[in-house]
């Protein structure tokens, strides 16, 4: 048995204290309701301050085989209907490699394939060594989508695969002013739990990580672009501007670009651009104007930082000049540059 225990008038307590617990006796621990009030409230705010300070503390990536099921989503042929398509695929196609910066929309880039060519899937490599991951000859795929050199550091292309793969690349840009904050929006879904390809980080979180990110992420893009003008095999066959396909002026520019890689290598795309128009619009035009409902901010970099895109956009340049990269590449890049030197088409934050 506890037994209480007076507190005499001379004894000199804190008032403000006395008023908190409300007595003058030395009550036990478990008696004391506002102990356990506070010990959650500190715990809550404990965690809480947790999460948003280090909510990058892992970095995951998801195998193909890990992602979100897709089988709720409508079917896009139940609103494009009776669209006619080329012959069927050619039982000799290859997959078509699909390079992306990561956050440049290779998943939304992947289910446009899926969907001009009906059917054929867009498959992913992460890991070329995970046990689980079928290749993308296993399964047929129509594309073969890579994040190499950025997350890959082997090319996914070796002499002994040399053959399966179509001749020609893909490669799908993003403005890096872009780019940078959608990989991290990813990343704090994965990390946090949250959707899949529709979330936007805390603006708070997105100013932390790019402070201490920015560096990397510049070297990796501009690598990137460098890396892949420069390989052999496959040798680029098309640039695709990420802000180019999602336009409703250009998009279906873009898709018809897009489809004709793919029936060069084999694959069944839709006839007439009347249908390639309608797929184009369900599973690319729409989706971003989703996805745009749940973002709250616009992604703002610091005058350093700023200006460091605006010097790696203008190397990139650079190296098309003096090596005379085709001029589908250079347009892209200076449509990127002039947008970058735009203050209001990517926010400058002064402060952090």
């Amino acid at each position: 048995m506890v037994k209480s225990v007076f507190v005499p008038r001379s004894v000199d307590h804190d008032t403000s204290r006395k008023a908190f617990w409300g007595t003058k006796r030395s009550v036990p621990l478990r008696q004391r309701p506002q102990c356990w009030y506070l010990f959650v409230a500190i715990f809550f705010f404990l965690t809480l301050y947790w999460r948003t300070e280090f909510p990058m503390s892992t970095e995951i990536i998801l195998s193909p085989f890990e992602h979100p099921s897709m089988d709720n989503a409508p079917d896009i042929h139940d609103i494009c209907k009776n669209i006619s398509f080329t012959s069927p695929a050619n039982p000799r196609s290859k997959p078509v490699w699909v390079a992306s910066f990561p956050g440049s929309g290779a998943e939304m880039f992947r289910l446009f394939v899926e969907s001009i060519t009906g059917g054929e899937p867009g498959w992913s490599i992460y890991d070329t060594d995970h046990p689980g991951n079928k290749t993308c000859t296993q399964i047929q795929a129509a594309t073969c989508k890579t994040h190499w050199p950025v997350l890959l550091k082997e090319p996914p292309i070796s002499q002994h695969n040399l053959q399966a793969y179509h001749a020609k690349a893909i490669v799908l840009l993003r403005n890096p002013s872009n780019a940078f904050p959608s990989r991290l929006n990813h990343q704090f879904e994965i990390v946090n739990r949250r959707g899949y390809h529709t979330q936007q980080a805390p603006e708070k979180i997105w100013n932390r990580w790019i402070r201490k990110h920015m560096r990397n992420e510049v070297r990796a893009y501009q690598n990137f672009v460098r890396t892949w003008r420069n390989v052999t095999f496959p040798s680029v066959a098309l640039y695709v501007p990420y802000e180019g396909l999602i336009n409703p002026k250009t998009g279906l520019f873009w898709a018809i670009q897009v489809s004709n890689v793919l029936r060069n290598a084999g694959h069944s795309v839709p006839v007439d651009s009347s249908d390639l128009e309608c797929l184009w619009k369900r599973s690319i035009f729409d989706k971003p104007k989703r996805k745009r409902g749940t973002h709250t901010y616009k992604a703002g970099y610091t005058p350093e930082d700023h200006g460091r895109l605006q010097q790696m956009i203008q190397e990139l340049l650079g190296d098309a000049l003096l090596n005379g990269t085709g001029q589908e590449l250079h347009d892209i890049l200076q449509d990127y540059a002039s947008c970058i030197a735009n203050a209001t088409e990517t926010r400058v934050l002064f402060e952090r």
